[in-house]
């Protein structure tokens, strides 16, 4: 995990972190190519091309943004 990202996710509570973990890896797992992990704007990202997905954690659910 890039180390912004993981420094801007730690300071959720475990359940938000857990399900960011389980969002990511099936980001992760549905690219047959390398992705971009990085924030924008704050904000946990996935590039692919063009293609982003967002991941924004809140204190009791996460918003995806594609």
């Amino acid at each position: 995990m890039n180390e912004q990202v993981k420094d801007y996710i730690d300071k959720y509570p475990s359940e938000i972190i857990d399900m960011y973990n389980v969002f990511r890896q099936m980001i992760l797992d549905s690219v047959s190519c390398e992705s971009e992990e990085t924030l924008w704007a704050k904000l946990p990202s996935y590039y692919v091309g063009e293609s982003f997905v967002r991941l924004i954690p809140f204190k009791d659910h996460i918003n995806i943004e594609a």
